[in-house]
């Protein structure tokens, strides 16, 4: 069996190892970020890949940061676009913003516009959406609406979804306005019940569990009590 959290419960896990353990979250992002670059490593096939990775400004898009950095590092043709400036950003997603600005060139949004975007979107082999995560629970609109309805629309390449695909709400399942259509989903520690309801299962691709350094007993108590009966249990 597979225990699976909700996203409230991922966030008190998330800081219960942070605040009680002392796991300092720039390791938990950095665990996470390496595991998508890992996944993508699985997909992509020469050395002429290109990957697009597409950052918000919170946590999620701090694990794209480091997903970037690791590609980069690696020398995998990568091009990141932040929606927001290193102003809009705090804690370990601007540490890791920082770090990747080292490395390469971020590219920002507003800069360069949706249609330019599109076409990014379209020439790459894989587009990782780092946009929201778990903490998502408003209608998705504006320009963030935009750029999640481009990746559906123009994406020729594998879509990888970092913890969630953005626009899924991570209890529900429920789409919230738009959401990605994404081939792969990494999530982290746990499957989160949004990943296995409908709508949301229709979203998600294939899912792979990565454990970022959160101990499973942090999920012992009887509040997490959701499971996912796999055929080795049934």
């Amino acid at each position: 069996m597979i225990k699976v959290l909700s996203g409230r419960q991922m966030k008190e896990i998330d800081r219960k190892a942070i605040e009680s353990l002392q796991i300092p979250d720039i390791l938990l992002m950095e665990n996470a970020g390496r595991a998508v670059y890992e996944k993508i490593l699985e997909l992509i096939d020469g050395e002429d890949a290109s990957v697009l990775v597409i950052c918000g400004k919170g946590n999620n898009g701090g694990d794209g940061f480091v997903t970037a950095r690791h590609l980069v590092e690696n020398d995998v043709q990568t091009t990141v676009v932040s929606l927001y400036r290193a102003d809009d950003l705090s804690g370990a997603a601007l540490v890791n913003h920082n770090i990747l600005n080292k490395f390469t060139e971020i590219v920002y949004f507003e800069d360069i516009g949706l249609d330019e975007l599109k076409e990014l979107i379209t020439y790459s082999d894989v587009v990782v959406d780092a946009i929201f995560g778990t903490g998502l629970n408003a209608e998705v609109k504006g320009f963030h609406k935009d750029v999640i309805d481009a990746i559906n629309e123009y994406a020729e390449g594998d879509v990888v979804s970092v913890d969630i695909p953005s626009g899924i709400h991570a209890d529900t399942g429920k789409v919230l306005g738009s959401a990605v259509i994404a081939n792969y989903t990494v999530t982290m520690h746990a499957p989160k019940t949004g990943l296995l309801l409908y709508p949301g299962t229709e979203f998600s691709g294939e899912i792979t569990i990565a454990p970022i350094g959160i101990p499973d007993f942090l999920s012992d108590d009887r509040e997490y009590n959701n499971y996912l009966i796999t055929h080795n249990y049934a």
